[in-house]
């Protein structure tokens, strides 16, 4: 089949027009959800830099394609006053977001204390323990996904696990 460009940018035209209310609906959906995973990648638009911004729940995949990485996009794709629990990595522009309704992508603070350790000295001292307690959750959740526990039974045992290790570091920080 033989298209001329003309042709496939009135196409690209009439299934946006088409998509619309669907398109809308979705991001409605994400911006009432009680929990939703949101990132941005940089993305290409017409050969100038962008930014390709998702938002998903256990449901639906919203995607936004903006110029800028800010706040503002982060608001417009997640709602201004959402009320989920948003999943995201540690970049600033999701700063907004209450703390209590904010969780941290545990792959990159692992990172960051690889990074720590990395370092050498005082930092490394914080990135080792860090590392170690951060492999104990991975541990703990890869055996519930394997059904070896069940998801009360991981919670309490990292909880225990984090009450202890911040035990450790009260003591440790009260005798230095």
């Amino acid at each position: 089949m033989r298209m001329s460009l003309g042709q496939v940018s009135a196409c690209v035209t009439e299934a946006a027009e088409a998509l619309a209310g669907p398109y809308d609906e979705i991001g409605q959906e994400v911006r009432s959800a009680s929990a939703v995973h949101a990132d941005e990648t940089s993305w290409r638009v017409e050969k100038k830099g962008a930014w390709l911004w998702v938002a998903a729940t256990d449901r639906v995949t919203y995607y936004l394609i903006r110029r800028s990485r800010s706040q503002a996009v982060a608001k417009e794709l997640l709602g201004p006053e959402t009320r989920a629990i948003v999943h995201t990595d540690g970049y600033l522009a999701y700063g907004w977001l209450d703390r209590h309704r904010r969780q941290l992508c545990l792959a990159h603070v692992k990172r960051q204390a690889k990074a720590m350790l990395e370092r050498g000295g005082r930092s490394a001292q914080i990135g080792a323990p860090l590392l170690n307690n951060l492999d104990f959750v991975f541990f703990q959740h890869a055996r519930m996904c394997r059904g070896e526990i069940t998801r009360a039974t991981m919670r309490d045992s990292v909880l225990k696990h984090a009450r202890w290790w911040i035990r450790q570091l009260v003591q440790h920080r009260g005798h230095g």
